[in-house]
């Protein structure tokens, strides 16, 4: 499986002299338990799920398909908006969708300049209905797990360490798809797992905001060892709130957002790592 990463983010150009690899989860479990060789449920591994443990490219294609022929039943659809949906790569996405749909239609043959306003065209109308998807429960198990995910996590678990999955995925409308998509792929659920999302809708306040407020509890109960996400706007607070973690940026996709303040000013003595697979 290959997917995606995202190499053009600000926040990576800024950091790259400051970013250690870790070519893989192997790798990155042995750096652990180097320091922690007597694994115990009050020591935590704190891992998102959306583009972390997930590629989510095929839930986006299945919102978009969903989306088509919604709009077919009520008025004719431009023939190039199915084309872009036969090209889009399922695991091959930016996180801006409107880009994907434009990468989509260059491979289909359109002029780049074409491609870039048709998709910004297909984005407009579109846009309302994927907010309102992405995070139901009914399109999560089109999900894949990234390769050696699944190892990697249940690697973790049958050492003895306590696992929370901490995502910005709200439980009205992602619980029940949430834990469904967790089970099928035989990630560790139930005994020393903990499953965190947004409490209220998604929309009731921004992922930073929510990882923050989650964090400050998780800290409370649990040492955590490491913490793991796409997002650097999260790995600022996992370094603010879990002063001992190892600090893992997943490379996959990540949105533009840039913290305003350095994330080196919040590190102490720890190195910054990039885990680039988890097999």
């Amino acid at each position: 499986m290959s997917f995606y990463r995202e190499k053009r983010h600000p926040w990576i150009s800024q950091h790259e002299p400051h970013l250690k690899n870790i070519e893989s989860g192997k790798e990155l479990i042995a750096r652990i338990n180097s320091k922690y060789p007597q694994a115990h449920s009050s020591l935590a591994w704190v891992i998102d799920l959306d583009s972390t443990l997930f590629c989510t490219g095929p839930r986006n294609k299945e919102i978009f398909r969903s989306y088509l022929h919604f709009l077919k039943q009520q008025q004719e659809v431009p023939a190039i908006w199915f084309e872009a949906l036969d090209k889009m790569d399922a695991l091959k996405q930016s996180f801006s969708i409107r880009e994907s749909l434009e990468w989509a239609l260059v491979d289909h043959g359109i002029s780049v300049e074409k491609a870039k306003h048709e998709s910004f065209e297909i984005w407009k109308a579109f846009q309302l209905y994927w907010e309102h998807h992405f995070f139901s429960s009914e399109f999560m198990f089109h999900d894949l797990p990234y390769p050696g995910a699944v190892e990697f996590v249940n690697e973790i678990w049958n050492q003895g360490f306590q696992i929370v999955y901490l995502t910005g995925r709200d439980v009205a409308r992602s619980l029940e798809g949430t834990r469904a998509s967790l089970t099928e792929h035989k990630f560790p659920v139930g005994d020393r797992t903990e499953l965190v999302l947004k409490p209220r809708f998604r929309w009731s306040m921004e992922d930073a905001e929510f990882k923050e407020e989650a964090s400050q509890d998780i800290a409370r109960r649990y040492e955590v060892v490491c913490s793991l996400d796409n997002e650097p706007e999260n790995l600022h607070v996992f370094a603010k709130y879990f002063p001992k973690s190892e600090i893992v940026l997943f490379h996959s996709i990540m949105s533009q957002r840039v913290p305003e303040t350095s994330i080196l000013d919040l590190m102490g003595n720890r190195e910054l790592l990039v885990l680039q697979n988890f097999h």
